[in-house]
């Protein structure tokens, strides 16, 4: 706190680029990340101490907190990104030759002007302006998760962005423990709808748990000793298993393999402990499976899709809970018109069609809803972007922090199952300050 007061009594410039630290700015930048991670345990607060009922449909208990965290965010992301930008242009890195060293961060910067183009080609309507009911998301909720989620976890210092993830991790226990003390009736499910806890939807508490898992597994393997990363892990999976979100439950798997994968190349990831990993997801699986039949990762189910969509028989439009429709739907409608693989159809632009269509509203994949919304080459910006951002981090593997290690690992799972998921205006900002603090600075 000390700093930033000798930073608002600084009386000229010269005192100013004393005064303006990285880690100053770090610590402006960690306000938006650690409200938003916060966020989950306001929210179960005002479920344990109010009661209220309300239509999902139309209104989410979450959405309260989050008008009051956007203004937050936003000014403080703002304020951190116009600090940082100024501490550049005093160390002389705000040249040209410094932007395109950060290829990522400008790809980013481009996506943010690209969605703003097609938003206004498409039109500012109610929908592009403040989003559905339920889903609350609009231009500006976009606008920040690249500009001020991801670039503020792209700003904080290697020191901050470890404490920003525990935080995370320790949150996340409060809820999970909740949930499970909530499966033996001891609330009778007063304040919560069992495994969906304060976000009153499974998938998208799923989300969440993805995160947490890939962030306490990563930290396991890279830590030597400390053994509260596996506990915290082995909890928030076994909710995940009870949860059922198939698709969270792959990208786990998924970013265990990734794991083993880059453990050849960073000798910090311990081989050994993937095998820990490996059979605790498995003993977990079985056991909630015993408990619950209708709860774990069901592949029969996945291989039946597989084989139903190869044969193109009656049944595949039905594949992955009836993803498979969505995907088709949300197709066909940018074959009818050609021109929105350019432009898309503006955000939720074909949502009342879809609706009446399939009773969904959204392609439940964020990659074809990049489409969708801003056309192919929103989709082209934000793939080279982060695929440039895990080439940057293969290519320093040895320099790299463990924070920053597990930022990518968890990052790579979630990109995996955001395959079958969608943005939401209370989950995607947890993966974007996450991939932010993917991104490794030379």
């Amino acid at each position: 706190m000390n700093d930033f007061i000798q930073l608002i009594k600084s009386k000229d410039i010269s005192q100013i680029n004393q005064n303006l630290t990285y880690p100053l700015i770090g610590k402006i930048a960690c306000i938006p990340i650690a409200t938003f991670f916060i966020s989950v345990i306001i929210e179960l607060i005002k479920a344990l101490t109010t009661t209220m009922s309300f239509d999902l449909e139309m209104y989410n208990p979450y959405a309260y907190t989050i008008r009051y965290l956007n203004v937050i965010d936003t000014v403080f992301g703002i304020l951190a990104i116009f600090l940082y930008l100024l501490r550049l242009y005093f160390d002389h890195k705000l040249t040209k030759k410094h932007i395109i060293n950060h290829p990522s961060i400008l790809l980013f910067i481009i996506l943010s002007i690209w969605i703003i183009i097609t938003t206004a080609i498409n039109g500012f309507t109610p929908y592009a302006l403040h989003g559905t009911y339920y889903r609350n998301e609009s231009l500006f909720s976009f606008l920040r998760y690249y500009l001020i989620y991801f670039m503020c976890g792209a700003i904080v210092t290697v020191k901050q962005k470890d404490s920003l993830l525990h935080l995370l991790m320790y949150t996340s226990m409060i809820l999970v423990l909740f949930d499970l003390l909530n499966y033996i009736n001891l609330f009778n499910d007063q304040f919560m709808t069992l495994w969906s806890s304060v976000f009153y939807n499974t998938n998208h508490y799923g989300y969440y748990l993805t995160i947490v898992c890939l962030v306490s597994m990563s930290y396991f393997l890279t830590n030597e000793y400390n053994l509260k990363y596996l506990v915290i892990f082995c909890f928030n999976f076994i909710v995940l298993v009870f949860n059922n979100t198939f698709g969270s439950y792959l990208g786990v798997l998924i970013g265990l393999i990734f794991a083993l994968a880059i453990s050849f190349k960073i000798n910090l990831i311990n081989k050994r402990k993937i095998i820990t990993i490996a059979v605790i997801i498995i003993l977990s699986t079985v056991f909630v499976k015993a408990v619950n039949p209708s709860s774990g990762g069901n592949f029969i189910a996945l291989f039946a899709d597989l084989n139903n969509v190869t044969e193109e028989n009656s049944e595949a439009q039905m594949a992955g809970s009836g993803r498979w429709k969505l995907w088709t739907y949300s197709v066909n409608q940018l074959n009818k018109k050609p021109l929105t693989y350019l432009t898309g159809y503006g955000i939720e632009g074909i949502t009342d069609s879809m609706k009446k269509e399939t009773g969904e509203t959204r392609p439940h994949n964020e990659f074809l809803q990049q489409i969708v919304f801003f056309g192919l080459p929103a989709l082209i910006i934000y793939v080279v972007a982060i695929f440039l951002m895990y080439l940057r981090g293969y290519h320093n593997a040895t320099l790299l922090s463990i924070s920053t290690i597990v930022a990518l690992i968890a990052s790579f799972g979630y990109l995996f199952q955001s395959s079958f998921g969608n943005t939401m205006y209370y989950t995607s900002p947890f993966f974007f300050c996450i991939l932010g603090m993917a991104y490794h600075h030379k």
